[in-house]
């Protein structure tokens, strides 16, 4: 199914979700770079020798800096990115499942009334989760249950197998493939981005120490090499890595099942299995970032 297919729902909380990531990864960054350049007026004014006048500008603009760098962490803290990222991608990612769950015809939508226990259901995430707001996203508010849905849930159970096995299945387990293989290379960059820094540190040290040098800004690029580590760690790819291979493989083993399946209620069953993979996954995500219900 395409986005626009999806609950209205799911697609404010996607959107509200990919919005307070980026506000929360923008405002680390900037504090990031507020220490770095920071400790570069520090470098300079101990170097230059600077005039009375260059020397109060450099100083002024370290104070404005670090007032900045004050507003961003209290930003950060009033808007709660980090809490709203989360709680926004819980209700896309239970969205979804439920989705999939009543297209499917997996219990509690194998019966007759599934399109009220659906929007039960996605009421209940929604209330769960009230940082959530429509506010988050520009959505235009449309039906919970859409065409799409409604025809795939009446379709032959060859069609909705083909469907889910393709739609859901495999894209997802190509998501994982792709994003394991992504977050491993990236957090091979910063590793070795991170020891390179700490490497130029050093020779720069070890210069100075032996004369070599007039001066050295081993203490900036420890502070650039000590930002990179934090961010790398923030992003968490060597975790994310694992995860996704791992969610990836069984995800795998499982669609290997779902082709060969040819009777219904197996195939009710390979699909509960496979959104609870998903859904551990997620649950194993927020785990690792001790984010609280």
């Amino acid at each position: 199914m395409k986005r626009l297919d999806y609950p209205w729902l799911f697609r404010v909380a996607d959107a509200a979700s990919a919005t307070a990531q980026k506000a929360h990864f923008r405002t680390f960054f900037v504090q990031l770079l507020i220490f770095a350049t920071v400790a570069l007026l520090s470098l300079l004014q101990g170097q230059i020798n600077p005039s009375p006048t260059v020397a109060k500008w450099l100083n002024t603009a370290t104070a404005v800096l670090l007032v900045i760098g004050i507003i961003a962490i209290l930003v950060t803290r009033e808007r709660r990115y980090e809490k709203r990222w989360f709680d926004a991608r819980a209700v896309a990612e239970s969205s979804k499942t439920i989705t999939w769950r009543y297209v499917m015809h997996i219990p509690p939508f194998d019966i007759e009334g599934a399109n009220a226990k659906f929007i039960e259901e996605l009421r209940a995430i929604e209330l769960a989760r009230p940082t959530l707001t429509a506010a988050d996203a520009k959505e235009e508010v449309v039906e919970q249950i859409s065409a799409r849905m409604e025809e795939l849930r009446n379709s032959n159970f060859a069609l909705r197998k083909q469907v889910y096995t393709s739609t859901r299945a495999e894209d997802q387990k190509e998501w994982y493939v792709r994003n394991a293989r992504k977050n491993s290379q990236t957090a091979s960059v910063w590793f070795w981005t991170t020891l390179g820094l700490q490497v130029v540190a050093l020779i720069f040290a070890i210069l100075k120490a032996d004369g070599l040098a007039s001066f050295s800004p081993a203490g900036l690029i420890m502070t650039v090499a000590a930002g990179a580590a934090a961010w790398n760690q923030a992003k968490r790819h060597d975790e994310l890595s694992a995860s996704y291979s791992l969610a990836a493989h069984e995800l795998a083993d499982l669609k290997t099942l779902l082709v060969s399946c040819s009777d219904e209620n197996a195939f009710v069953l390979l699909v509960e299995d496979i959104e609870e993979a998903i859904s551990r996954e997620h649950t194993m995500w927020r785990a690792r970032r001790n984010v609280r219900r």
